[in-house]
């Protein structure tokens, strides 16, 4: 939606992410992690060594950084409310569109944009009752309040999702 240098990838459903993961995977001669079942859904391959979506644990502890706080208030990069507008981009600072990558300070161990810019979809979902299987996603976007922003927060999408201007995905790989 949003067209500038270096902007987050959005508006981007689970599909097209986990076929973006497989095929980036195949072009740099990677084992694609996602394996397609005849129902349309995806299987993980843990043993491949391609790209894929994080777990929502390998997210908190990436977004939490190194002292790991993901309790109560706390944002990727800091655990104060006030400094958040130095590490994320949200609706108190965004004017309404995401922002180019990394212009904001990264946590402490150099990732940028953990909280705000963009949603993240992370491979992890959950049943549930009313609406089925939903996917997790986390750290909030430039159309957000801080609180959802916060690293604990998670929302829930149906993987079908991804006409909105404020939902992306960040890509992880297995440790060799």
């Amino acid at each position: 939606h949003f067209r500038g240098e270096n902007l987050p990838v959005e508006v981007v459903s689970l599909q097209d992410a986990v076929n973006f993961c497989n095929a980036l995977s195949v072009l740099c001669g990677l084992d694609p992690v996602y394996i397609p079942t005849r129902s349309g859904t995806f299987e993980l391959n843990k043993s491949a060594n391609g790209f894929r979506l994080p777990l929502e644990e390998e997210w908190i502890k990436a977004a939490g950084g190194k002292k790991n706080q993901v309790l109560g208030n706390s944002w990727s990069g800091t655990i104060n409310r006030s400094k958040l507008k130095e590490f994320a981009w949200f609706v108190s600072n965004s004017e309404q569109t995401t922002h180019p990558v990394g212009s904001k300070k990264p946590n402490d161990l150099g990732f940028h944009d953990m909280s705000g810019n963009v949603f993240e979809w992370c491979w992890d979902k959950t049943n549930t009752e009313e609406f089925g299987l939903l996917y997790i996603t986390k750290g909030g976007s430039w159309n957000d309040k801080s609180d959802e922003c916060r690293i604990d927060y998670r929302l829930l999408l149906t993987s079908e999702l991804g006409h909105w201007q404020w939902l992306g995905f960040r890509l992880a790989r297995n440790a060799e």
